[in-house]
């Protein structure tokens, strides 16, 4: 299989031309004039779900508004014991880019499992029921696997609570660079 994917939480994308201009590092030379999206690289998205009634609408929400179009979104029911089962088929019913898996809960490496299992796309991303994604996340991580030429990409992330404060004491010890393949597991 040509595909990619990681059991580790990270996130793994494939190169797809993005505004940069860097064509010859882009297997569908998808170009910024190119309209043919559909030449793009399909992500498949996969997102375990558990007891995040709360909180999976604006992670739904937040994948459907990516601007990076040519995505599959796996929501993986983890034997949710609430409401998560009955809203993750009435996405799927809603948004053709959803498709939902049920299955006995059997925790998140599983979840996850199952999900790449299923994933139709050449790439993965992995991302927590309870989390959501600037607009834009994919393409940024989408551009910096081109632009560096790697194979993985690990994001960013910044803690928002729900009275409104948000935390990015995270973000500051990050720092861009290229890790070994020796040494990824020192850093996740």
């Amino acid at each position: 299989s040509d595909r990619i994917g990681l059991q580790t939480p990270a996130v793994v994308l494939c190169p797809r031309h993005a505004e940069t201009h860097l064509s010859d590092l882009c297997p569908s030379k998808m170009c910024s004039s190119c309209s043919e999206v559909d030449m793009a690289p399909l992500i498949s998205i996969i997102v375990p779900v558990y007891r995040v009634e709360q909180y999976l609408e604006r992670c739904v929400k937040s994948l459907l508004a990516q601007t990076y179009e040519n995505v599959e979104i796996l929501l993986v029911d983890d034997g949710s014991p609430d409401r998560c089962p009955q809203m993750c088929d009435a996405y799927a019913e809603k948004y053709e880019k959803i498709q939902v898996i049920h299955q006995e809960n059997k925790g998140l490496i599983m979840a996850r499992w199952v999900g790449m299992q299923k994933a139709s796309g050449q790439f993965f991303l992995f991302v927590d029921s309870d989390d959501y994604l600037s607009k834009n996340a994919v393409e940024v991580l989408h551009t910096r696997i081109i632009k560096d030429g790697s194979d993985m990409v690990i994001g960013k992330h910044v803690d928002a609570y729900d009275d409104g404060t948000i935390n990015d004491s995270f973000c500051k010890w990050m720092k861009q660079e290229i890790i070994s393949p020796d040494d990824i597991f020192s850093v996740i």
